[in-house]
């Protein structure tokens, strides 16, 4: 009985805890890897929603201005470093809307905001609807 009592109280050898340790490694591992994809992915939709901003902004100042008929480009570095490089790059463009019934005064007027991330290009485009300032719908 005494000899059972002390058996029970040696602990672990020394293969258990190196398989506990190897264990914990690989467990370790998988972990950091979840939490670096987890990192890139609130990263990347962080940068999607300033960019969807910036084209609103950028989309609704061609709108209001009329500059969308002549189009317009520029740089933007939201809550980011003045001294730093601008990180999303954006442009407003127009184009001609094909309309069933033929006529050529609507156009579709694109903000394409475009930056990259961790070594890949990504780009949002907001669209609408214009027509001409000259014209406007009760005219036709």
């Amino acid at each position: 009985m005494v000899r059972n009592l002390r058996k029970a109280r040696r602990g672990f050898t020394l293969i258990e805890a190196l398989v506990t340790v190897v264990v914990v490694g690989v467990i370790m591992v998988a972990l950091w890897e979840s939490l670096s994809v987890l990192v890139h992915g609130a990263a990347l939709v962080k940068q999607k929603a300033q960019a969807s901003q910036i084209a609103a902004d950028h989309l609704a100042e061609a709108i209001a201005t009329w500059q969308w008929q002549t189009g317009m480009s520029g740089d933007d570095a939201p809550n980011e470093d003045p001294d730093q490089p601008a990180m999303y790059h954006w442009t407003v463009d127009a184009a001609d809307f094909d309309e069933p019934n033929g006529t050529s005064d609507l156009h579709q007027v694109d903000c394409t905001v475009s930056w990259n991330s961790h070594g890949q290009p990504y780009s949002i485009t907001l669209s609408t609807l214009m027509f001409d300032q000259e014209k406007t719908p009760t005219e036709n």
